[in-house]
């Protein structure tokens, strides 16, 4: 079960983005960029993936998502 969901979770083009983990998978017909809640990151749900996928043991997937959220290359003051 574990590795189903990890493979579904990290399947490119589904959850991922280049800021992190979708809140709504991007394949979803109610996917939104824009939106709300279906679709742009959220740091606290990102950071619960985060710690799951370290409890996991698949620390380098954790790196790769947690990299975004700690990048100080672009910040947004808006």
């Amino acid at each position: 079960m574990r590795r189903k969901l990890l493979h579904d979770l990290l399947a490119p083009g589904r959850f991922l983005t280049s800021h992190g983990l979708a809140t709504e998978a991007r394949t979803s017909p109610y996917y939104d960029p824009d939106g709300y809640w279906r679709g742009p990151i959220w740091a606290p749900v990102v950071a619960l993936f985060v710690d799951a996928l370290d409890r996991c043991g698949v620390a380098q997937q954790t790196t790769a998502l947690a990299a975004p959220l700690t990048s100080t290359d672009e910040i947004s003051l808006s």
